[in-house]
């Protein structure tokens, strides 16, 4: 019953989660109560910003309707804060949905979590740009959520190979002013130069 309960905590807690996975839930469970209680709660609650991910397997008509309906209510109340999808999946039935769902619950619920290309945003914007785009994941997933650190050092090492050793020391102070309790020594543009020439020579060796 863990996709009805996921579909019943959306509708009657949805202060609780800002994330949902409702995989092939008994929406036929006493009469399709929830499915008939949607419309008017999507109906008043116009702000929700949550992610829904809905799937079902071979379970059958019974199953299948209760979902059909659900999305046609999501359909047609244009929540613009509230991202969802419905994704059959007819090769599998109530054992197996779970392991599809699951991961590709998760990818949905993340989806713009990560930076594709963090140089191409920081040269359009900034160090700023990359911190308003966690701002908005945050505001999405309802918990802050900063620039990842491993996002930092992959810039200082993809900046640091293409030459751009000032932006790589800019990059390293901001990996340093986010952990402050590491002693702080961040290599200088020069020495980040030293070192890629180091490397280079090594490489031709």
């Amino acid at each position: 019953l863990g996709g009805l309960f996921a579909v019943y905590a959306l509708m009657n807690r949805p202060d609780v989660f800002q994330g949902y996975i409702a995989i092939s839930p008994s929406l036929w469970w006493d009469d399709q109560a929830l499915v008939k209680a949607s419309p008017p709660f999507f109906a008043a609650h116009k702000d929700l910003r949550a992610d829904l991910y809905l799937t079902m397997g071979s379970e059958g008509q019974e199953m299948l309707g209760g979902a059909w309906k659900l999305s046609a209510v999501l359909e047609e109340s244009k929540i613009p804060d509230l991202r969802w999808q419905f994704k059959r999946s007819p090769d599998e039935d109530h054992g197996t949905i779970p392991y599809l769902s699951i991961y590709d619950g998760l990818q949905a619920i993340f989806k713009g979590y990560r930076i594709a290309d963090p140089i191409e945003l920081f040269d359009q914007a900034g160090l700023s740009g990359l911190e308003r785009h966690y701002v908005e994941v945050s505001q999405r997933l309802g918990y802050p959520v900063e620039v990842p650190l491993a996002t930092y050092a992959r810039m200082v090492w993809e900046l640091s190979s293409r030459g751009r050793f000032a932006d790589a020391e800019a990059i390293g102070q901001k990996i340093w002013s986010v952990i402050p309790r590491i002693p702080r020594h961040v290599p200088s543009s020069r020495r980040l130069q030293a070192c890629r020439k180091t490397m280079r020579a090594r490489s031709v060796i």
